[in-house]
């Protein structure tokens, strides 16, 4: 079989609409694109278990399994556009102490303690005001949790193409995403997936 060929099987394995209500259970194995060790956190109660992706011609679709308790789940992403930041730890919404490699943060999936109550889905546009880097709610964008603090559930997101790249399609654009734990404001991670032992409570996290 050739590679282009192998090329088009996966994806017309993965181009998929989800149902947007935090089970993760329509989420195909071929989707698990970030799939981590279910005992690998040091905290007991937090864990991140996979990331999933998918799409369909209207929405890019990000699932989290995980597991939190008086921790925050983020999930970063870099859409390829070029925009978006290196450090987050002064941002306005969800600081953390975590320095990207190889990608920018310019979305930011977060909530607290299992509960979307405290969180939600934001760009990050880069603009420095007092002091702070601003953070706008994404538009248009789908968000649902299931999960209770301490126990193991899901989010899913969905992210209207529309709204990801309102100018169209760069060309070569490559979508990152990396999920972390984390403890409070400007705190670094206890958990990443994919794994990274670079990750560090009280100081600076390489990511």
């Amino acid at each position: 079989m050739n590679i282009f060929l192998s090329l088009i099987l996966v994806a017309a394995s993965t181009y998929h609409t989800i149902s947007v209500d935090g089970n993760l259970e329509d989420w195909s194995a071929e989707e698990l694109v970030i799939p981590d060790s279910p005992t690998d956190c040091g905290v007991t109660g937090n864990e991140i278990y996979g990331v999933y992706i998918t799409w369909d011609k209207n929405n890019l679709y990000i699932g989290g399994s995980y597991k939190l308790q008086q921790k925050a789940l983020l999930i970063v992403m870099d859409r390829g556009i070029g925009r978006g930041v290196h450090d987050i730890n002064n941002l306005d919404w969800y600081p953390r102490n975590f320095q990207f490699f190889g990608m920018n943060a310019d979305i930011l999936i977060a909530l607290w303690n299992a509960d979307l109550g405290t969180g939600g889905v934001r760009e990050i546009t880069g603009e420095i005001v007092n002091n702070t880097v601003r953070t706008l709610p994404f538009s248009n964008v789908t968000v649902q949790n299931h999960a209770l603090p301490g126990d193991s559930g899901g989010i899913e997101v969905a992210l209207p193409f529309s709204s990801l790249f309102p100018g169209g399609f760069l060309a070569n654009a490559k979508i990152k995403v990396v999920a972390l734990i984390a403890g409070s404001d400007h705190e670094g991670g206890v958990e990443s997936a994919p794994d990274n032992p670079t990750i560090r409570p009280y100081q600076a996290s390489p990511v």
